[in-house]
């Protein structure tokens, strides 16, 4: 039977202002369904005389392993996860949920808040995911519209949505406190484009560089790739969107096709180590989806 789990809500608002590494090997994947009403659920399989449906290690297991789809069985349905798609079909009725992973993280700092940036919306409850809508105008704007517009002059910027993710946030802070301490911390705000179908898991899950698609290649090595400039991501996405991420370069390397993970002493891979356009992110804990702006 799959009980009822954790639930989060995914909300649009405006507002005025607005020695541990966790690497993906390290972090613990929770999976969920979507039920009717929009609540997400975990997976839990239950034991007894026989064991009906499945667990959240068995589908990270099966997804690790990248098995496309997944079958189970409850005490009235049979089941099957399409892990490519992140779609559960109830093979008894013909009906279909969305299926999403994310990553379960201790709380920083001792309280659950106490992590979260400032200009962060307050209303924004504690385990929920918020889209916030930033004004055109404030400061928090001008700083993203200056970065999109150094490469981009002639197009319009329409929209800035903030993420606010509070796993995520606290995967990248516990990354960002272990890599100070042997000083590669080196931050940067970069863009990222994808097709339209990646949209909401990436600002759900973060950045997996196994959903990237064939398009974008692995010319410096087999990770997520980001890019200084707004001119560039703008090629590997669909729709008039992009992310703009905040990413823990740190140390770079010179990146090579085979690379699926940095040189000793470094973490990440650049195109060009003297003056680096694009870099690549092997560990999805160095990147948070800090906005995703329409133009």
């Amino acid at each position: 039977m799959i009980a009822n789990g954790n639930s989060y809500t995914v909300r649009l608002v405006t507002t005025q202002s607005s020695a541990r590494s966790f690497s993906r090997l390290a972090t613990e994947w929770i999976w969920y369904w979507k039920d009717e009403y929009g609540n997400w659920n975990e997976y839990i399989a239950r034991d007894g005389c026989n064991k009906v449906g499945i667990s959240s290690k068995e589908i990270e297991d099966a997804y690790a392993q990248s098995t496309p789809q997944l079958g189970f069985s409850t005490e009235s349905y049979e089941y099957e996860i399409d892990l490519q798609h992140m779609v559960q079909h109830n093979l008894s009725v013909s009906t279909e949920r969305p299926v999403s992973r994310r990553p379960r993280l201790p709380l920083v700092g001792g309280r659950e808040n106490s992590h979260l940036p400032p200009h962060w919306d307050k209303q924004h409850g504690s385990g929920n995911i918020a889209f916030v809508e930033v004004n055109r105008g404030c400061s928090e704007w001008s700083i993203i519209a200056n970065l999109f517009e150094k490469t981009l002059p002639n197009e319009s910027l329409k929209k800035i949505v903030r993420i606010q993710n509070e796993e995520l946030w606290g995967s990248f802070c516990w990354k960002k406190k272990w890599m100070q301490k042997s000083l590669t911390d080196d931050e940067k705000l970069l863009f990222h484009g994808t097709k339209q179908e990646y949209i909401d898991r990436i600002a759900q899950e973060g950045f997996d560089w196994r959903n990237s698609g064939s398009s974008v290649g692995a010319l410096f090595g087999e990770g997520s790739y980001f890019a200084r400039d707004a001119s560039y991501s703008k090629h590997y996405t669909d729709s008039r969107q992009l992310f703009v991420v905040r990413v823990l370069v740190g140390k770079t390397a010179q990146g090579k096709a085979h690379y699926r993970k940095p040189p000793s002493n470094y973490n990440s891979c650049v195109d060009n180590p003297s003056n680096p356009t694009i870099y690549v992110i092997f560990d999805f804990a160095q990147t948070y989806p800090e906005y995703l702006i329409t133009y």
